[in-house]
């Protein structure tokens, strides 16, 4: 799965937007692969927002994310994120389309 991921910061910084993977993803956390020139961007910020379209649901997520672990592996850095459910928007329904995704897989 794609999704794209920006600084959750004010000022021109908040406008750069990053394509990356999702490695994993559950109800509370997820897991993306970032190339190493998108790291040295974002890893001067502890928090990041993160969008994405699960499958089979029609309205896209953009979720607010603290940056937990940053991890390099074989040429990429990998970022274990938990949701900040108090920052994101419409925290109730991103909650429940990600339950019913977890539990279909």
């Amino acid at each position: 799965m794609r999704a794209s991921v920006s600084p959750n910061t004010t000022g021109s910084a908040a406008l750069l937007e990053f394509e990356v993977a999702v490695r994993k993803l559950s109800n509370s956390a997820i897991t993306l692969d970032i190339d190493s020139k998108t790291d040295s961007t974002l890893k001067d910020y502890p928090e990041i927002s993160v969008s994405l379209q699960l499958p089979k649901r029609a309205k896209p997520y953009t979720f607010a994310c603290l940056v937990r672990n940053r991890t390099e592996h074989d040429g990429t850095v990998i970022y274990t994120c938990e949701f900040d459910w108090g920052a994101t928007i419409d925290p109730l329904g991103a909650v429940e389309d990600l339950l019913e995704y977890t539990l279909e897989g």
